[in-house]
């Protein structure tokens, strides 16, 4: 609001009192617009601080996906009959789906349900690992007459490769001592 002088009010014929009638309106105007830009500032600052959170979250869960598959390809290449042929075809399907998922765009729905694909196909390899896993210690308790590639896992996959369950954490014990 701009101020005029009083000869300037006086000679357009205004009184110099309706300046000060408006001088609420005009005070709780500025306030308003300080308020909104207050709380857009401090919005944008929280959205920040939740998509930076969630975004690690992300990021650390794809990291972990991409490390466990490259480990898994890389072990059943290293000892054939690791994996059932199942097993192998769903893990190179993840390795390309992990491949595709960019967290560069937060509004980019296909990464989310491709993420969404591999947590579940991570979900069936946890199953077979877990099977795995059981029948490499029931091995061990038969008094170690197992063969290594039992003990790694063994051959072809029986009914269980492709069941789902909870989500384990992955717990494999590979024995490489041939």
């Amino acid at each position: 609001m701009q101020q005029a002088s009083v000869a300037e009010l006086e000679a357009s014929g205004a009184d110099p009192f309706d300046a000060l009638l408006k001088l609420e309106d005009h005070f709780l105007a500025s306030g308003f617009a300080a308020g909104q830009l207050h709380g857009r500032e401090k919005g944008q600052e929280a959205g920040w601080e939740l998509g930076y959170q969630k975004g690690h979250e992300l990021g650390l869960e794809l990291g972990q996906y991409r490390g466990r598959v490259d480990t898994l390809l890389a072990i059943s290449a290293a000892h054939t009959g690791f994996a059932s042929a199942r097993i192998l075809a769903t893990l190179t399907r993840l390795h390309t789906l992990l491949a595709t998922i960019k967290l560069d765009d937060p509004l980019d729905q296909r990464c989310f349900d491709a993420l969404d694909d591999v947590r579940a196909r991570m979900r069936m390899v946890d199953v077979w690992l877990k099977g795995r896993s059981k029948a490499g210690s029931d091995a061990d308790a038969d008094g170690g007459a197992a063969s290594a590639g039992a003990a790694v896992g063994g051959g072809g996959g029986g009914s269980g490769d492709l069941t789902a369950g909870p989500s384990t954490p992955l717990e494999l014990t590979v024995d490489l001592s041939f």
